[in-house]
């Protein structure tokens, strides 16, 4: 990742193992351990029909994290291709990410987002490493992404979208970013 002026502000670790299923990438993408971008990820025509495209959230926000998830699990795994790295600017206020204008819609593609892994993983519910990479991610988009940008209500139907996947996940988040919401109002 480099900044407006070209400079590396972020670099991926590379794969140690290779290849990686959906389901490892969801996790290391979650738990923050990689970041990623549409530019870096390659495949064909017949995986991408057989998935049935990208998955669709508004503004596309979490859209090639699920739709790398279910190419990795449907083809198999993903696998680094050689040659240089991918360089992708991230801007301050110019790109999605980083902008504070469509917090919205963030909002409402996080709970989709969210919902979508409980459907598509909802024979691995109950295992802890995904309730806590999805807890970690929450608390990500909440805190970090939306710099506490969020209303009450807003908090409260991400963590019912979690709660799909794991009840005391959802009372944790709540009671994590209710308390930080306090502490921040004291100040």
């Amino acid at each position: 990742m480099i900044d407006e002026n070209g400079k590396i502000i972020h670099k991926n670790p590379s794969l140690q193992e290779y290849p990686v299923s959906g389901y490892q990438f969801l996790l290391d993408k979650l738990e923050g351990r990689i970041y990623s971008a549409a530019c870096e990820y390659v495949f064909t025509r017949d995986i991408y029909e057989r998935i049935g495209g990208f998955v669709k959230f508004p503004l596309a926000w979490c859209s090639d994290d699920a739709t790398w998830t279910s190419i990795g699990e449907n083809a198999g795994g993903m696998i680094p291709l050689p040659g240089k790295p991918v360089c992708w600017r991230n801007v301050m206020g110019e790109n999605i990410s980083c902008s504070f204008n469509y917090d919205e819609e963030k909002i409402v593609a996080t709970r989709q987002f969210i919902k979508w892994v409980s459907v598509f993983y909802s024979d691995r519910l109950q295992d802890r490493k995904l309730q806590h990479a999805i807890k970690k991610y929450a608390h990500t988009i909440l805190h970090y992404s939306l710099q506490d940008r969020y209303k009450l209500h807003d908090l409260m139907g991400i963590c019912r979208s979690l709660w799909y996947i794991c009840p005391s996940v959802s009372l944790s988040v709540a009671f994590r970013m209710c308390k930080l919401k306090l502490r921040n109002r004291k100040r």
